[in-house]
């Protein structure tokens, strides 16, 4: 996955931090790393997550967590990877990141669910947000 990949560019920075201890990955806990130019962003944040399965009001308490930590750190331009969860789970997170001064932000995955479930939760939650189309 994509944490696996920015291990791999920051050279093992994530392994190094979890195998001694310094970073656990669990709930609300938060890890910022520099990317030393490895990757495209000069900083790399990680976000542990509570027991799996998320239930909504877990996925929302993370997307919160995430998205203020992002810009607590003065990050207004961010690309994110969501973790797994059965539901709205676009939704909950735009909800989260529209609280937050967010220039521009890209989610990675399924580009045409991704569109579809952004263009549904922009209208219900009549938020003003543009969206690129999918080509």
């Amino acid at each position: 996955g994509l944490a696996g990949w920015v291990d791999w560019r920051l050279c093992g920075t994530l392994s190094h931090a979890i195998r001694d201890g310094f970073y656990g990955g669990g709930e609300r806990e938060a890890l910022l790393l520099p990317s030393a130019g490895r990757v495209g962003a000069a900083r790399v944040f990680f976000f542990g997550l509570p027991p799996l399965p998320l239930d909504a009001a877990a996925f929302s308490a993370f997307a919160r967590t995430a998205c203020g930590a992002m810009a607590k750190a003065g990050s207004t331009s961010f690309a994110a990877a969501l973790p797994p969860f059965d539901g709205p789970s676009v939704r909950l997170w735009m909800e989260a990141s529209i609280e937050q001064p967010v220039s521009r932000q890209v989610l990675l995955g399924d580009a045409r669910a991704l569109h579809r479930d952004l263009s549904a939760a922009r209208d219900a939650l009549r938020a003003r947000v543009e969206i690129a189309p999918v080509s």
